[in-house]
Protein backbone atom coordinates (compact mmCIF):
# COMPACT_ATOMS: atom_id res chain seq x y z
CA UNK A 1 0.00 0.00 0.00
CA UNK A 2 2.86 2.30 0.59
CA UNK A 3 4.83 1.45 -2.44
CA UNK A 4 1.53 2.67 -3.99
CA UNK A 5 0.97 5.76 -2.41
CA UNK A 6 5.16 6.54 -3.62
CA UNK A 7 3.82 5.22 -6.73
CA UNK A 8 1.35 7.83 -7.04
CA UNK A 9 3.40 11.40 -5.52
CA UNK A 10 5.98 10.09 -7.94
CA UNK A 11 3.72 10.30 -10.62
CA UNK A 12 2.38 13.41 -9.90
CA UNK A 13 5.36 15.15 -9.31
CA UNK A 14 6.79 13.91 -12.74
CA UNK A 15 3.45 15.59 -13.94
CA UNK A 16 3.96 19.06 -12.14
CA UNK A 17 7.92 18.68 -13.48
CA UNK A 18 6.06 18.40 -17.09
CA UNK A 19 3.81 20.90 -16.81
CA UNK A 20 6.47 23.38 -15.60
CA UNK A 21 9.16 22.80 -18.01
CA UNK A 22 6.59 23.00 -20.39
CA UNK A 23 5.23 26.81 -19.09
CA UNK A 24 9.12 27.38 -18.93
CA UNK A 25 9.60 26.64 -22.64
CA UNK A 26 6.48 28.53 -23.41
CA UNK A 27 7.94 31.77 -22.12
CA UNK A 28 11.23 31.34 -23.43
CA UNK A 29 9.91 30.88 -26.65
CA UNK A 30 7.46 34.04 -25.85
CA UNK A 31 10.66 36.17 -24.83
CA UNK A 32 12.39 35.43 -27.99
CA UNK A 33 9.45 36.04 -30.36
CA UNK A 34 8.35 39.75 -28.87
CA UNK A 35 12.06 40.67 -28.26
CA UNK A 36 12.06 43.03 -31.25
CA UNK A 37 15.43 41.80 -32.06
CA UNK A 38 16.06 39.01 -35.16
CA UNK A 39 16.53 35.87 -33.56
CA UNK A 40 17.35 32.45 -35.66
CA UNK A 41 18.66 29.00 -34.33
CA UNK A 42 19.79 26.66 -36.66
CA UNK A 43 20.77 22.76 -36.44
CA UNK A 44 24.63 21.40 -36.92
CA UNK A 45 24.04 21.51 -40.45
CA UNK A 46 22.45 25.54 -40.79
CA UNK A 47 19.21 24.38 -41.06
CA UNK A 48 16.37 26.66 -39.68
CA UNK A 49 15.04 24.72 -36.53
CA UNK A 50 13.17 28.38 -34.92
CA UNK A 51 13.29 31.87 -35.81
CA UNK A 52 11.20 34.61 -34.62
CA UNK A 53 9.06 36.57 -37.17
CA UNK A 54 11.38 39.34 -37.20
CA UNK A 55 13.98 37.28 -39.16
CA UNK A 56 11.26 35.80 -41.20
CA UNK A 57 9.82 39.22 -42.43
CA UNK A 58 12.93 40.49 -42.92
CA UNK A 59 13.36 37.47 -45.95
CA UNK A 60 10.19 37.63 -47.09
CA UNK A 61 9.02 34.54 -45.17
CA UNK A 62 6.37 33.39 -43.10
CA UNK A 63 7.80 31.89 -39.60
CA UNK A 64 6.61 28.25 -41.03
CA UNK A 65 8.26 28.37 -44.63
CA UNK A 66 11.21 29.49 -42.71
CA UNK A 67 11.49 26.14 -41.25
CA UNK A 68 14.13 23.65 -42.87
CA UNK A 69 15.49 26.29 -45.18
CA UNK A 70 19.35 26.29 -45.07
CA UNK A 71 21.57 29.63 -44.56
CA UNK A 72 22.88 28.24 -47.76
CA UNK A 73 19.62 28.35 -49.86
CA UNK A 74 19.16 31.92 -48.00
CA UNK A 75 22.25 32.75 -48.84
CA UNK A 76 23.80 35.43 -51.93
CA UNK A 77 25.27 32.99 -53.52
CA UNK A 78 28.70 34.95 -53.83
CA UNK A 79 28.26 34.25 -49.95
CA UNK A 80 27.38 30.85 -50.03
CA UNK A 81 30.91 29.52 -49.04
CA UNK A 82 31.45 32.27 -46.51
CA UNK A 83 28.30 30.44 -44.67
CA UNK A 84 29.94 27.31 -44.88
CA UNK A 85 33.07 28.88 -43.71
CA UNK A 86 31.78 30.10 -41.06
CA UNK A 87 29.18 26.72 -39.99
CA UNK A 88 32.51 24.87 -39.60
CA UNK A 89 33.56 28.11 -37.21
CA UNK A 90 30.54 27.33 -34.83
CA UNK A 91 31.43 23.67 -35.22
CA UNK A 92 35.03 24.92 -33.04
CA UNK A 93 33.15 26.87 -30.60
CA UNK A 94 33.56 30.62 -32.00
CA UNK A 95 31.30 33.14 -31.01
CA UNK A 96 31.63 36.43 -33.67
CA UNK A 97 30.04 39.12 -35.26
CA UNK A 98 30.36 39.29 -38.97
CA UNK A 99 28.49 40.84 -41.94
CA UNK A 100 26.63 38.23 -44.62
CA UNK A 101 23.96 38.96 -47.35
CA UNK A 102 20.80 37.01 -47.80
CA UNK A 103 18.33 37.22 -51.00
CA UNK A 104 15.15 37.56 -49.72
CA UNK A 105 12.09 35.98 -51.44
CA UNK A 106 10.94 38.78 -53.75
CA UNK A 107 14.98 38.58 -55.21
CA UNK A 108 16.59 41.44 -53.08
CA UNK A 109 19.03 41.28 -51.00
CA UNK A 110 19.84 42.09 -47.42
CA UNK A 111 22.65 42.88 -46.01
CA UNK A 112 23.36 41.98 -42.06
CA UNK A 113 25.41 42.23 -39.15
CA UNK A 114 25.28 38.52 -37.59
CA UNK A 115 25.99 38.24 -34.14
CA UNK A 116 26.61 34.17 -33.61
CA UNK A 117 27.37 31.81 -31.34
CA UNK A 118 27.06 28.01 -31.24
CA UNK A 119 24.92 25.57 -29.11
CA UNK A 120 26.71 23.22 -27.29
CA UNK A 121 25.15 20.53 -25.05
CA UNK A 122 25.51 19.17 -21.74
CA UNK A 123 27.81 16.15 -23.15
CA UNK A 124 29.71 18.92 -25.40
CA UNK A 125 28.31 18.30 -28.41
CA UNK A 126 27.44 20.96 -31.22
CA UNK A 127 23.92 21.12 -32.02
CA UNK A 128 23.98 24.02 -34.13
CA UNK A 129 24.12 27.95 -33.37
CA UNK A 130 21.76 31.02 -32.83
CA UNK A 131 22.29 34.20 -33.90
CA UNK A 132 21.16 38.09 -34.01
CA UNK A 133 20.44 39.17 -37.21
CA UNK A 134 20.68 43.07 -37.70
CA UNK A 135 19.75 44.98 -41.27
CA UNK A 136 22.33 47.33 -41.85
CA UNK A 137 20.16 48.99 -44.11
CA UNK A 138 17.75 49.56 -41.68
CA UNK A 139 20.76 50.34 -39.26
CA UNK A 140 22.40 52.85 -42.07
CA UNK A 141 18.69 54.64 -42.33
CA UNK A 142 18.12 54.92 -38.92
CA UNK A 143 21.63 56.45 -38.54
CA UNK A 144 21.34 58.93 -40.93
CA UNK A 145 18.22 60.19 -39.35
CA UNK A 146 19.59 60.52 -36.35
CA UNK A 147 22.44 62.67 -37.34
CA UNK A 148 19.82 64.69 -39.34
CA UNK A 149 17.67 65.14 -36.67
CA UNK A 150 20.75 66.07 -34.36
CA UNK A 151 22.06 68.71 -36.89
CA UNK A 152 24.94 66.82 -37.57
Amino acid sequence: MAHISQLAKLEALTEKVKRLNIAKQNSFEELLSNSGNAIWFVDQHGKTTWCNATVAEMLGYTQEEMLDKTIQELADPAWINIAETNLKRRLKGIHEIHGFVFVKKDGSKVPVIVSTAPLINGDGVFRGSFALLYETTMENTNFRLTREYAGT
